[in-house]
């Protein structure tokens, strides 16, 4: 059961107050090469996230004296970059759905195979590569964009970008028509900025490669009748 050469060993807190449940957690997890603290409270398991960095916490529901579930938020607050796993022998729909809405990221019933536990790990390391390719790609494209400099002496164009901006804060779908080149983009992307929609991605479409009918689908909706959309673009 060795890691992929792509994966990382990672640094895992298994917190159960059976110790023979610890200890062959610990052997599986080690045995796919990462590196395991066990615990058997509450207290000792807030203890090790102030002291160390874990990337992962399978947690118990069902601890000596006290509830996993109410345990789980604590956790989480301690490091936010923990990931929970809960397992527990009193698997049901409700607990699995609550200890969700507090933050856990999976859930294994008990008794569980290495493969479940390895399961579990993919699914966790592949959402991590793939929130930290997001993150990288958004990165990447806010470097890209050109500064927006929307200075002007002229009165017509500081009325035009007074409007635009205070529609930015609103719901409303803009048109933004004029020549190539007279600057439609960088409006558009100043626009997104002061936007809700700002943390989003910004996203280009080239127009010309959709046909007539999808583009007037995706600026006005599925219409009855084709006319209809084009009177209402202020075509005709």
């Amino acid at each position: 059961m060795q890691p992929s050469k792509s994966s990382r060993p990672m640094r895992l807190l298994i917190i159960d107050d059976e110790e023979n449940i610890r200890r062959t957690t610990a052997v599986v997890l080690e045995a796919m090469g990462h590196h395991t603290v066990g615990v058997g409270n509450g207290a000792a398991a807030l203890k090790q996230l102030q002291s160390d960095d874990f990337d992962i916490a399978f947690l118990d529901l069902k601890l000596d004296g006290e509830s996993g579930l109410d345990l789980l938020p604590e956790l989480l607050k301690a490091n936010q970059q923990l990931e929970v796993v809960v397992f527990t022998a009193y698997a049901s729909i409700e607990t699995a759905v609550e200890a969700m809405r507090r933050g856990a990221v999976d859930y294994i019933p008990k008794p569980f195979t290495p493969e479940q536990i390895r399961r579990v790990l993919t699914r966790i390391t592949k959402a991590r590569k793939l929130e930290e390719r997001v993150a990288e790609l958004e990165s990447r494209l806010s470097s890209d964009a050109p500064t927006t400099d929307l200075a002007t002496c002229e009165p017509a164009m500081e009325k035009a970008f007074e409007v635009a901006l205070k529609a930015a804060g609103t719901p409303a779908t803009m048109l933004l028509l004029g020549e190539s080149g007279t600057g439609k983009t960088v409006l558009a992307r100043a626009i997104h900025a002061n936007s809700p929609q700002r943390e989003h991605a910004f996203v280009t479409v080239n127009c010309p490669s959709l046909s007539r009918e999808l583009l007037e689908s995706e600026l006005f909706g599925e219409q009855s009748d084709p006319r209809e959309t084009l009177s209402r673009a202020g075509y005709r």
